[in-house]
């Protein structure tokens, strides 16, 4: 469920942070990689369950998804390469800067835990859930340069850091049996989440030339971004099982509302020294989206332990709505210059989905498989879809669960 806020950062972020793996192309492998924001992988899937009773089951779940990278590199008295930015650096002023050692780490990780509460009446069904969701990111940039005409010695460090409160998510179904082959399903399902980090940045400086300011370092935060997701949604729908056939048509109603503001810091002009900062930038940016999609699916039961599935989903109607307004300081001495907003709108948004498995089934083992395909034409989809990454017709994606009663 957290994966679109990962998503949503390269789309978002006003400070260049991207949703990119460690080893994605781009820039070279000593250059600092750290605004590089990765979605994590789920690794662990674990539920517990318990009925008391004919009626009442309770039970506790969690998710874990992470993901670790790391490069390094190393050259005694050599060169690994040039930094492709130079004028980047804060505390000295160079056209070209020589690695000889760098270490790129990337982490970022998911991790949720909740209770599960079902009760099941004459009339009615009905099945809780909630989760406490905790995000992480942990991304950091070292080297050391060669020796220059302006220094010594030079050590860099970059670091982007998870600076953001804890998220939740809520789920409720309920179930009410209209004849003996069909049945009434509503549910609901409500998510806050928080993927705000913090980018800092240490130099030091070794070497006889050096002023003051220089010689004191850099140690400072420079970004700051605050980045929030609240999406919902809701499904209405009717199920009726026919011999060997289960069908199922339902509408439902979705929605969104993501928020980045983003605030860049810079050196004072003027100021007492390198870490005596001001407000340069700072650009607030709010999606609002609203779908209704309509759902139709089948299941046939081949066999006693196989079952074979089919879903496609499509919106009925679609829009997203972002506001964006900006403030800059141009010059550094802690005044506003320049400010813009703008609004722009989308409608006949068409996202859709299709989605083909099966489940095997036995007295105490259930496997489930499905394959998600979405169009790879991006005028059927929005940039916010909450779709598996990659599921194209030609790089598909694959969820699976394993179901085991004891």
């Amino acid at each position: 469920p957290t994966a679109p806020i990962f998503g949503a950062v390269s789309k978002l972020s006003a400070l260049g942070f991207k949703n990119l793996d460690l080893d994605a192309p781009g820039g070279q492998d000593w250059d600092p990689r750290e605004t590089r924001i990765g979605t994590p992988d789920l690794k662990l899937g674990l539920g517990w369950g318990r009925r008391f009773g004919d009626a009442l089951s309770v039970g506790m779940c969690t998710r874990l998804a992470t993901l670790d990278e790391s490069d390094t590199e190393a050259e005694t008295g050599g060169a690994v390469g040039l930094l492709a930015n130079p004028g980047s650096l804060l505390g000295v002023a160079v056209t070209s800067a020589t690695v000889t050692s760098f270490e790129t780490h990337q982490r970022s990780s998911t991790f949720a835990l909740g209770p599960s509460l079902s009760w099941k009446g004459e009339s009615f069904t009905v099945d809780a859930y909630a989760a406490w969701i905790v995000l992480g990111v942990d991304n950091s940039w070292k080297a050391s340069l060669l020796k220059d005409a302006t220094f010594d010695s030079a050590d860099l460090s970059r670091s982007l850091e998870f600076d953001g409160s804890g998220s939740y998510q809520a789920r409720l179904k309920v179930m009410v049996p209209l004849t003996d082959q069909s049945t009434l399903a509503v549910s609901g399902q409500w998510t806050s989440l928080d993927l705000s980090t913090k980018h800092s940045v240490r130099e030091s400086y070794t070497g006889p030339g050096l002023t003051a300011a220089q010689k004191a370092g850099v140690d400072h935060v420079d970004g700051i971004e605050t980045l929030t997701a609240a999406p919902w949604t809701s499904m209405a729908g009717v199920f009726t099982r026919a011999h060997e056939y289960l069908l199922v048509v339902g509408v439902g109603m979705n929605g969104a509302a993501l928020e980045s503001l983003d605030v860049a810091r810079v050196p004072r002009a003027g100021g007492t020294g390198l870490n005596d900062l001001v407000e340069s930038a700072r650009t607030d940016t709010m999606v609002d989206s609203f779908d209704i999609p309509f759902l139709m699916g089948a299941e046939y039961s081949m066999f006693s332990w196989l079952r074979l599935r089919a879903v496609a989903q499509r919106n009925l109607v679609g829009s997203v709505r972002v506001t964006s307004r900006s403030h800059e300081d141009t010059n550094g001495d802690g005044t506003e210059d320049t400010s813009s907003s703008s609004v722009t709108e989308t409608h006949g948004i068409r996202d859709w989905l299709f989605r083909l498995g099966f489940g095997l089934v036995t007295d105490r083992i259930g496997w489930d498989v499905l394959v998600n395909l979405q169009p790879s034409d991006p005028d059927y989809a929005s940039p916010f879809f909450t779709a598996p990454a990659k599921a194209t017709w030609k790089n598909p994606s694959i969820t699976t669960a394993v179901v085991y009663k004891w």
